[in-house]
């Protein structure tokens, strides 16, 4: 042992040698499949919230649509208008720059009293 290199036994190299040739590498494989498959199954959630999301957001445009076109409707309808005509607003339900702001629950009470119901 006074600086001499050791020789390893073939036993010893054959040993390293497995362990790097199959072993590293199927270690390495090993996590790398479970990276891609994990990945995956996150790109899967992800696109299914996504088609969800869009989904969702189409419906509400669509109502919101509708909603749109019934208000307008209901805006022009003489006997709506007619019913709130003491409120001086103008044509189309727009308050006039000089109509006082009501708290939401007067606007509330004075919708219902003038539709036929009570508040």
């Amino acid at each position: 042992m006074d600086g001499a290199p050791t020789h390893m036994s073939f036993r010893g190299r054959l040993t390293l040698f497995f362990l790097l040739i199959v072993v590293l590498p199927m270690i390495v494989l090993a996590v790398l499949v479970t990276q891609i498959a994990t990945d995956s199954t996150n790109g899967k959630a992800d696109a299914q919230l996504a088609e969800g999301l869009d989904s969702g957001l189409t419906v509400y445009r669509d109502e919101a649509t509708s909603a749109g076109d019934a208000a307008k409707k209901a805006a022009h309808d003489p006997k709506v208008t007619a019913q709130i005509k003491s409120w001086g607003w103008q044509d189309g339900l727009h308050p006039t720059p000089q109509t006082p702001v009501w708290p939401m629950a007067a606007f509330r009470d004075r919708f219902l009293t003038a539709f036929g119901s009570t508040p």
